[in-house]
């Protein structure tokens, strides 16, 4: 076995370095606490004023997406099952805008490496929290990559969250 040659990295041996990870930084809580409280009473005037603040609030990212293989109606073949759970945040946004939350979700068969490249499979819009994939041969494709945004209509939606689904291990009933 020959050695390598590394670069440097940084070490708890190294003085400079322990230094900056020691370091503390100090604040004036009297000062903090006075700029924080101005801030405070300030939105709460404009709030008083008229001024609506929920648009600050966008959805954060989906979570728990899964992939399962579902079977079609009567020989019609199977279909992918995308599911996911909403984001954490919509409590905090008003009720009307919790009513209009929309899912944009994106779905491209990864190619494997010798192809490079994504091929789109589907786009769908939907207020449910789930999507079915018919129409495209599952069986032939190994990965798939499902983007999800939660959009309330404002500001440009929510949070891009990405998955990709392993086909491999799904059965679509038919080999593959």
């Amino acid at each position: 076995m020959t050695d390598l040659e590394t670069s440097d990295t940084l070490s708890l041996d190294d003085p400079a370095y322990l230094f900056r990870l020691n370091q503390h930084t100090k604040v004036d809580l009297r000062s903090f606490k006075t700029v924080l409280g101005g801030l405070l009473d300030q939105m709460k005037q404009e709030e008083e004023g008229g001024q609506d603040f929920s648009g600050w609030i966008v959805p954060s990212k989906v979570y728990g997406i899964t992939c399962a293989a579902v079977k079609g109606k009567e020989g019609g073949g199977s279909k992918l099952k995308i599911t996911w759970l909403p984001p954490l945040n919509l409590g905090y946004l008003p009720a009307e805008q919790r009513a209009q939350i929309k899912y944009e979700v994106l779905l491209e068969k990864v190619a494997p490496m010798e192809e490079m490249g994504m091929e789109f499979l589907g786009r769908s819009s939907t207020r449910d929290t789930r999507v079915e994939v018919d129409g495209v041969d599952l069986r032939k494709i190994r990965l798939v990559k499902v983007l999800i945004i939660a959009d309330v209509g404002t500001r440009g939606g929510g949070v891009e969250t990405a998955h990709y689904c392993d086909m491999s291990h799904l059965d679509f009933g038919g080999g593959g």
